[in-house]
């Protein structure tokens, strides 16, 4: 009986017809093909085009499906998310209707228009072509259709008002346009064609070394109409294309049901151009659609001895027609169930829950795996902790939250990957042949025979049903490895970053790094932006580590990933330089990866500015200035790192990130003065003997102003701050620093930066000694007694003036002595005692063995301070004594404190007219002769074979012309040349002025400067 009442229930679920509550979406609001934009996925190694009616990868169009990013090796013609029903309409005909959005084999409208999926309007900036990505707000609408204003300026994210990955993108799409079937999903609208779905798409990308090798991609399918789907498949066609667009015709694909993972590969593993060896390209089913009506444990996450199917139970049931045939209270079992769990109704495990994780849904609104946490979780429907947002700190999970209903992708029943079937490219699998789609991946259809050719296979997760208004969705990963093994362990990572909801460590922000060119050298600098991000996923939050510096020929950093794996697999960038927080995380990170372990850095300290000089003038380089966390290995958490991104497009054009540049070093342009100091910092008040200099990182930033520097360490001894000011313009540029260690923490200004070292309260040998008289005694100074603070002439640095006669002062009896001691800061006489241990020589004056206490009173108490030691001359010469008018200089390092102040002056760089002309006879071209080719040519793109020739004039003026011509005297070229002063030089690419190559020979050259100042020379070219 109860099993009776549970069927009879199911049945009313699976066939009324909601009429209440439906979502009427605008004609205006739904996809339409105007509303077309296309996006580039480069968050880590892998990088593609992708589109927002669904697309990624467009076979003729780069990249596509490109790994690792900037080699130009793509393994994908093109993939589409496709969703196939069979659907009865109001004539009672059974149809079979395929939902897809792709570049061909669409059924179109005579007005042509693809029927399938289109984007619908507002998910991206109108007034710009790109998706929206979460690293570019630029892209972003000014509100999201699908939020409430409290969004605006947000990322629209999966989990809240952030992002989860370094890079994600967000659209949606519908399939309105699907007009060609004799069939109305929403009988409250007429107007609604296609099946009623609404498709909200998410990529995800982390740079984590344990994810740079995928792309998430989360589907989440609506139905918005009235119409209920029993019959309901989820899945994607796959276009291979495994070694680029030239090279499909041996391409292979399969599938391994434990691993839920389909996968390419070809066949003779050379790619288009001879590249090899080809890799493999997997897609990954992470999350499927789950079945919450058809009381059995479809993904075995079920009740702990909750019974298991028999065989016996199969029996008179008729699979996939959503109906209990056999009357067991069980829907649709079939032979493929045998052995999985079902719902009993009774609390098997003693837990005091029924049948848990058995029919589990994600819009149920209860935490069927018990998995939210409180402490954690409680921040909200918006995500975010601290907003006082719906749902906020009242201790029970809302939707919205983390590990509820939407963010927890365990409470769903997924039923997993059900079919995989390859075929032939033009064998007529098309989009518009719905039947056909439906029949190769439904009822378990596996098929894999045809191989090593130019395939595309479709595979899919179904039956289940898709009733109004509610939600499914699937997960894919689009995966790569050097081989099968090598996906299938990236898959792993991959399914356990799926299964903690995307909640996965992030490497800290991106620095912003600027790069000046010089001689022979190139600078780069950053910003302290990313010392400050945030981790909500790491303990502490605020994990920080440091900064590398990768160097390459090549934008996509290929000749830096020299690093190898146990398995010999390319798999980190070898670092030029990196730098570090001086604390305890240093050396190798406890944990190996792939047998290969990560240097967390030598405690060096952090530094915000590198020089390299190991370069060539005319050559270039591309730099990124990475940050990285410092990890968790009791966690099992690997050190994040963001990878460098620079994307070079089909014309050339070179697209930076915010920590990534292009530069060429060449020599300055003639007549150049380079802007910096006027004369040295002068010390114009105060005696700290710390020091103070200025880097010049970019003298083109330079200009003619004075500047003070003051300090103060009002608030005690050990807080001493500085400011700086530019009395030019009485700007404070460094307000309260307090870094007096050496650090480069302080702002950079008009392209410098200040630097301050203080010193510790010691004597200054190097800097003491006898500045008036011949005596050549020796001293040794002690430090006898410290105050805890500063104070009136403590620091302070000494002369003992011979000649003054003074009273030694210390126990009685005092007597005289024939010199003074004073305190040179303060201009005042001090408290001494000279003390002569041997008594057989004293004398009252001084002399080897001898040592002078100077004195300082605490309260009442005197403290003997400093002890000067009087030493024999060193080589065991006779001691020359101290006489009337000697003077002996005493040096104490001083600490910055009130009162210190340093000036001084800067200039900007300029080009002098009379240096110009001056350096004309330098103007060379290099290399000189030319033969075949030289270093610092490019490489062509996206193709083998030598790049563009060029040679450099050098040593030029900013301005001037250029003409080449024959030995002869015929004019070949005439180049004219304007640029920065840091830039003198001007390549020519070895064509005449019609563009034809130049022959091989002897050819003369004239550069004339605007103010007829001239230069004649000649070099040589040999093929």
């Amino acid at each position: 009986m109860k099993y009776q009442k549970i069927i009879i229930v199911m049945m009313l679920l699976l066939t009324a017809t909601p009429i209440l509550s439906q979502e009427r979406v605008a004609k205006a609001d739904r996809g339409n093909r105007k509303y077309r934009k296309e996006g580039t996925h480069n968050g880590n190694l892998v990088e593609t085009l992708f589109y927002n009616f669904g697309e990624v990868a467009w076979w003729g169009r780069q990249p596509s499906g490109v790994w690792p990013r900037g080699s130009g090796h793509s393994y994908m013609d093109g993939i589409t998310p496709i969703v196939v029903t069979e659907v009865v309409n109001d004539q009672g005909d059974i149809l079979y209707m395929c939902e897809a959005g792709y570049r061909e084999l669409m059924d179109v409208s005579p007005t042509g228009v693809e029927r399938g999926w289109q984007p619908r309007p507002n998910y991206a900036n109108p007034n710009q072509d790109n998706i929206a990505m979460s690293d570019n707000p630029n892209s972003w609408p000014a509100s999201w259709p699908d939020k409430d204003a409290s969004w605006n300026g947000y990322w629209n994210g999966y989990f809240g008002k952030r992002t989860n990955a370094d890079q994600e993108s967000y659209f949606v799409l519908d399939d309105d346009s699907d007009d060609g079937h004799d069939f109305f999903p929403d009988s409250t609208d007429e107007t609604r064609r296609g099946l009623g779905l609404r498709v909200g798409v998410r990529g995800f990308q982390w740079s984590n070394v344990l994810a740079e090798d995928l792309i998430f991609w989360h589907y989440d399918i609506k139905n918005e109409g009235t119409t209920i789907y029993q019959k309901m498949i989820f899945g994607m066609y796959v276009d291979v294309g495994v070694g680029g667009q030239y090279d499909s015709n041996d391409d292979n694909a399969s599938f391994d049901l434990q691993e839920d993972i389909t996968f390419s590969w070809d066949t003779n593993e050379i790619g288009e151009g001879g590249w090899q060896p080809t890799g493999y390209c997997g897609y990954a089913f992470l999350e499927s659609p789950g079945n919450p009506f058809n009381r059995i444990d479809d993904d075995g996450d079920g009740e702990e001895g909750s019974p298991v199917i028999t065989a016996n139970m199969v029996i008179g049931e008729m699979p996939e027609n959503g109906i209990d045939d056999n009357g067991n209270g069980l829907i649709d079992e079939a032979d493929i169930h045998v052995g999985f769990k079902y719902a009993d109704g009774v609390d098997n495990n003693n837990d005091g829950r029924i049948d848990e994780m058995i029919d589990e849904r994600r819009d149920d609104g209860i935490d069927n795996n018990g998995d939210w946490d409180p402490e954690r979780d409680d921040v909200g429907a918006d995500g975010l902790a601290g907003t006082g947002d719906k749902g906020e700190g009242d201790g029970i999970p809302t939707p919205g939250e983390p590990h509820i209903d939407d963010t927890d992708k365990n409470e769903s029943d997924q039923i997993g990957l059900t079919a995989f079937d390859v075929f032939f490219i033009g064998t007529g699998v098309s989009f518009y042949e719905d039947a056909e789609i439906w029949n190769r991946i439904s009822y378990s259809h596996f098929d894999t025979k045809l191989q090593n050719g130019n395939i595309a296979f479709l595979y899919g997760s179904g039956l289940f049903p898709l009733k109004p208004q509610l939600t499914e969705r699937f997960s894919v990963c689009l995966v790569f490895g050097e081989n099968q093994a090598d996906i299938f362990r990236n898959k792993q990572v991959v399914q356990e970053i799926y299964n903690e909801n995307y909640n996965f460590a992030r490497p800290p922000d991106l620095p912003q790094v600027w790069a000046v060119p010089g001689d022979h050298r190139v600078t780069l600098y950053w910003d302290d932006t990313a010392e400050k991000s945030y981790d909500p996923f790491m303990d502490p939050a605020y994990d920080f580590e440091g900064y590398k510096i990768y160097k390459s020929t090549d934008p996509g950093f290929l000749d830096a990933r020299i690093i190898t794996n146990a398995f010999g697999e390319k798999t980190f960038l070898k670092p030029v330089a990196q730098f570090d927080i001086r604390n305890e995380v240093f050396d190798f990170f406890p944990l190996d990866y792939q047998g290969t372990k990560i240097y967390m850095g030598d405690n060096k300290g952090l530094q915000h500015s590198w020089i390299d000089t190991d370069v060539m003038n005319g050559k270039t380089y591309y730099y990124a200035v990475v940050s990285y966390d410092r990890g968790d290995a009791p966690l099992n958490m690997y050190p994040s790192e963001k990878n460098p991104i620079i994307v070079r497009d089909l014309n050339g054009n070179v697209i930076l990130d915010k920590n990534t540049v292009e530069v060429t070093p060449q020599a300055p342009a003639a007549g150049f003065n380079t802007g910096g100091l006027q004369d040295s910092i002068a010390h114009v008040e105060g005696f700290a003997t710390g020091n103070v200099w200025i880097q010049v990182l970019d003298p083109l930033l330079v200009e003619d102003f004075r500047y003070q520097l003051s300090f103060s360490d009002s608030a005690g001894s050990d807080s001493v701050r500085y400011q700086l000011m530019n009395t030019t313009t009485l700007d404070t540029i460094v307000h309260n620093s307090p870094f007096v260690h050496g650090e480069d923490s302080n702002p950079i200004f008009e392209g410098m930066r200040l630097f301050v070292m203080t010193d510790s309260i010691e004597w200054d040998g190097h800097n003491s000694g006898w500045i008036q008289g011949d005596c050549n005694v020796p001293i040794n100074v002690e430090h006898r007694y410290k105050f805890a603070s500063r104070r009136h002439g403590y620091p302070s640095s000494y002369e003992i003036r011979f000649g003054e006669v003074d009273t030694s002062w210390w126990f009685s009896p005092r007597f005289e002595v024939d010199f003074t001691v004073w305190d040179v800061n303060e201009d005042e006489e001090v408290l001494f005692a000279l003390e002569e241990p041997n008594v057989a020589t004293r004398d009252s004056a001084v002399s080897p063995g001898d040592y002078i206490r100077i004195i300082m009173k605490d309260g009442a108490i005197p403290r003997e301070v400093w002890r000067i030691n009087f030493l024999d001359p060193f080589g065991g010469v006779d001691p020359i004594l101290p006489e009337d008018g000697d003077v002996l200089y005493i040096q104490i390092k001083t600490p910055f404190r009130s009162g210190d102040v340093y000036e001084f002056g800067t200039k900007r760089a300029q080009v002098s007219p009379i240096a110009v002309n001056d350096d004309l006879e330098k103007i060379a071209v290099v290399p000189n002769p030319y033969v075949v080719t030289a270093r610092w040519e490019p490489p062509r793109l996206f193709a083998t074979g030598r790049g563009e020739r060029r040679v450099f004039f050098i040593h030029l003026p900013t301005t001037c012309t250029i003409r080449i011509y024959t030995i002869g005297g015929d004019h070949v070229r005439t180049i004219e040349h304007d640029s920065s002063m840091l830039d003198g030089s001007e390549p020519w690419d070895l064509t005449t002025k019609d563009g034809l190559d130049i022959a091989p020979g002897i050819y003369i050259y004239h550069v004339q400067t605007p103010d007829a100042g001239e230069k004649v020379g000649r070099f040589a070219l040999i093929k």
